[in-house]
């Protein structure tokens, strides 16, 4: 049995429990805790992602579960562990990353979609929504694609059930990784710089925007 460790935040975060949930039986599992940076908050239009700071801290998970934890820092002394699951951590600092173990998913298709509210910017720019599977390294969203797809879309979407559906795939892909080790699916775009936040007066136009992804993409 393979021995996993999932990289989560110091505190209770819905989307490290889903992908524990969905691959609890099928690894040896291990919790290792990264530091939640807290920033300014920034407002928010278009909810693209269910709220994550819910349900049991990895205190709690690790006590349900009988699970141990480790401490990011000290993560190149796991040397045991096959694959680490990046499920909620910030930007994680170089002398921490080890190659080809460290795996993300990503909320856009890289190397153009990079950065933060991936989702969002793909849409305002009428660009291709999807997810990318992939290695980390010491480049922000750069690492080596494990496999990449594009987030389906029919007559039926509107924002709200393309970001959940956008959300959930995320989750299936980084909780069913194995499947994925020897894909050879890598779409081609071209490498742009990573994004900042959406800015509010971008993020109002999303509505219409997606009305136009949905005329260029069905």
């Amino acid at each position: 049995m393979k021995k996993i460790g999932i990289i989560t935040y110091n505190k209770p975060h819905l989307k490290t429990q889903q992908v524990l949930n969905n691959i609890l039986y099928k690894y040896d599992l291990y919790l290792i805790i990264s530091p939640f940076k807290k920033f300014k908050k920034k407002k928010s239009i278009f909810k693209h992602r269910p709220y994550q700071f819910v349900g049991k801290s990895p205190k709690g998970l690790a006590k349900k579960y009988k699970l141990k934890i480790y401490d990011i820092k000290d993560i190149k002394k796991l040397n045991f562990i096959d694959f680490f699951l990046i499920c909620g951590a910030g930007i994680i600092e170089k002398k921490n990353i080890i190659k080809n173990k460290m795996i993300n998913c990503h909320s856009g298709i890289i190397p153009q979609s990079r950065g933060l509210d991936s989702f969002k910017w793909a849409i305002y720019k009428l660009r291709r929504v999807g997810l990318t599977l992939h290695f980390i390294d010491k480049n922000i969203d750069l690492g080596k694609i494990i496999y990449q797809v594009v987030t389906p879309l029919s007559k039926n979407d509107d924002l709200k059930n393309f970001a959940d559906k956008h959300y959930n795939l995320e989750i299936n892909l980084l909780s069913n990784f194995e499947n994925y080790l020897d894909s050879k699916v890598k779409l081609l775009f071209k490498k742009e710089k990573p994004n900042l936040r959406i800015p509010l007066f971008k993020e109002k136009e999303l509505e219409k925007k997606f009305t136009k992804y949905k005329e260029k993409y069905l």
